[in-house]
This record gives C-alpha cells, structure tokens and sequence, in this order.
C-alpha cells in the first residue's frame, strides 16, 4: 500500500473523443429489475456495436460455451499485428443522466454492476504474468498521462498457485503526477483466493461502487452471492469523468510476446448488467438470487 501523493501540474492536452453507439432493441434498458439501466445477455444478435459495445484492442466474438451465448474474448502471444496482449469490449451505450458521453460514472454517485465470467479448463496452465479481467479505468484530463486503473479484477500467481486479485486505487491531487503506484494516494491489493473453482464454470460477479477519490467512497464485490472484498475510502481519481468499464483480457507481457507460461487466453463474458443505487443485488445479479448465492 502506498499513500505517497504528488502535485505537480503538466502541460494541457486535448482530450480524446468519446463515440457513442446507439442500442439495438435486444439490449434492455429498464425490464423489471428496479434500477436497472442498461442489460446485455447477448442472445440475439452478432454485431457487438450494435448491442452497445466497442472493442479495445483484437476484436471479440458471440460464441456458445457451457449452454450460453456470450461474448468470446481471445489472446494468442504469438498473434500477428501487435494485439496479442489486449481483447475487451466496453459498454458505450449507458444512459444519461446517470452516465456521462454513454460511459462514463458520475463521481459521488452509487452504481451496481452485474456480469457472468467463464474460464475455460486451460487457465489450470500455470502463468507468471497477471491477467486483467474486469478494469474501471479513468480516462485523463488534459496535460495528464494515462495512469493505472483505479479498480481492476485480475489474475496473478502467489505461491505458486493462480489467485484472483482485486486491485483498488485512488488520488486526490488535481493531476496526478509521478511514476509507478507512489503516485496514487492508495494502491491497494486484496487477495480473493485460488481461481481453480472458476475454471470451467460461470462465476457471478457483482459491484456496489459508489465512485470517489476521497473518504466517501466505498467498493463491494460479490462472488456468487457470498461478498468478498468490503473496501471503503477512495476508489477513483480526480477527474473530470469518473471511471468507465472494460471486460475481457489485458496481459501487458504480452506485448512483446513475453514467454510467461500459456501461449493463448480466452475468456467469455455474459449477462452484463449495470444500474443505479436503487438496483441492489438483486436488480443487477447475473442469475436469480436464489440460484447465484452460495
């Protein structure tokens, strides 16, 4: 943990445009779930902007694993044409007023997030290097560089064994300046436990984030009902946007094809839901309390 801060202020810059994609009808927005704002099963349809996504990075595909459609994401170390290390999509079609330029949360507000991940028997293959499976990164002001993200799921070895690491950062100066985490104001890392019950099965997981770079925030995360990380204090940084949403794979040793164990990833992603803080569990969870709690 490093709360170490600098305040260094940096040339402006312009910032980068943000696209947004309208919705196809297959994507709910409202249902019968209290407080919920955007819906993605991925059951019909095949065009992902269509259905509200963009890719980042090697473009993903709707495929069936496990008796669902859902979306497949795919690394292969050795791909051709430099994308090798990168393949999410992001949601870019989340209504206003509760997101900003159809991604971006609103610092100060509450949201719950809803998603379904299947890691296919091969993730058993040791791997040295960590994984980013979930990341809320945080698009800079001008005259900032791009930073980490300030929340992300991932993978890493401990041990000698593949753990599920959440990773929680935030800072408060007006820009953030520096390199590595001694530039945030907190870098925290929370060990959740081994995947291996994850592999080759859905696992629900569920996020109760009320956005903040200072003491007002707070983040709790949910595996398959049973709450895993209870984090409070800052979760963001001080920006103009609050944090927007990516799923998929993000392996930086990758990117130079780094030999790290695997020579590919794939990853599948379904029932994306995300909604207000009127939405609870309940309104976002992949599947019916009942059935996603243990």
């Amino acid at each position: 943990m490093s709360n170490r801060r600098t305040s260094m202020r940096k040339a402006m810059l312009a910032t980068l445009p943000v696209l947004a994609i309208l919705v196809e009808c297959s994507v709910a927005a409202a249902g019968d779930r209290r407080g919920l704002l955007f819906e993605a099963d991925f059951e019909r349809g095949s065009d992902l902007a269509a259905l509200g996504f963009r890719h980042s990075g090697n473009p993903s595909a709707i495929a069936r694993v496990a008796g669902e459609r859902a979306v497949r994401v795919h690394l292969d170390r050795l791909a051709a044409g430099g994308n090798g290390y990168r393949s999410e999509i992001q949601p870019v079609a989340l209504p206003a007023p509760a997101f900003d330029q159809g991604m971006f949360a609103r610092i100060g507000k509450e949201y719950w997030y809803g998603m379904r991940l299947y890691m296919p028997e091969d993730w058993r293959v040791r791997d040295r290097s960590t994984t980013i499976l979930v990341q809320f990164h945080s698009a800079p002001d001008p005259g900032e560089a791009w930073r980490n993200p300030p929340v992300s799921l991932r993978t890493a070895l401990r041990d000698g064994r593949t753990h599920f690491m959440l990773h929680v950062r935030s800072d408060s100066s007006r820009y953030t300046t520096g390199s590595g985490e001694a530039r945030y104001d907190r870098s925290d890392s929370i060990d959740l436990g081994p995947i291996d019950s994850a592999v080759g099965t859905w696992t629900d997981w569920v996020w109760n984030i009320r956005w903040n770079h200072d003491g007002n925030g707070f983040l709790r995360l949910y595996r398959n009902g049973r709450l895993v990380a209870d984090v409070a204090g800052g979760n963001s940084f001080n920006d103009r946007t609050g944090p927007y949403l990516k799923l998929g794979l993000y392996k930086f040793d990758w990117k130079d094809r780094r030999d790290t164990g695997p020579s590919s990833r794939t990853l599948y992603i379904d029932d994306l839901r995300v909604g207000d803080a009127a939405a609870g569990y309940d309104g976002v969870a992949p599947r019916p309390a009942a059935a996603g709690r243990s």
